[in-house]
């Protein structure tokens, strides 16, 4: 009932956004930036996070999804989407972020991608919700052997 009353998209990004900028919010700038699409204006691209590390300058793009995927797969879509994010940020990791029954993540390998990749992070909200979130699907960055 309470998702009829409001946009649990929203909110879910929200919820995402706010436990990263909380708990990375010293190596990494987290935010939500916009670029355009075209040359001519009128198409954006706004991803609902982009987390710069501080340092080196490198980002992490993460599209949260408040769904589930049907057969545990993600939806073409969602994946080009956040394939076209790391492409426009030259972004290497990039995140799809989905609620679950448990914490696990999904690391691909895009075929002929210039070296981009993607998680499909599913976080277990009532786990998450006795203690802060689980950020451990970030460790994979520093993991190149994960992925698949």
């Amino acid at each position: 009932m309470i998702a009829l009353l409001f946009n649990m998209n929203h909110l879910w990004e929200e919820y995402i956004f706010q436990t990263l900028k909380k708990k990375l919010g010293q190596q990494y700038l987290v935010h939500q930036p916009t670029k355009p699409l075209f040359t001519t204006k009128g198409y954006r691209l706004e991803p609902d996070i982009v987390m710069t590390e501080r340092e080196s300058g490198e980002h992490i793009v993460i599209d949260t999804k408040w769904k589930k995927p049907r057969n545990g797969k993600a939806n073409i879509h969602d994946l080009r989407q956040i394939y076209t994010y790391n492409r426009f940020w030259n972004a290497e990791h990039g995140f799809l972020v989905y609620p679950g029954h448990e914490t696990k993540v999904e690391l691909l390998a895009y075929a002929e991608g210039g070296g981009y990749k993607c998680g499909l992070v599913y976080l277990d909200l009532i786990e998450n919700r006795k203690k802060d979130l689980d950020l451990g699907f970030l460790k994979v960055v520093e993991d190149e052997g994960g992925y698949i």
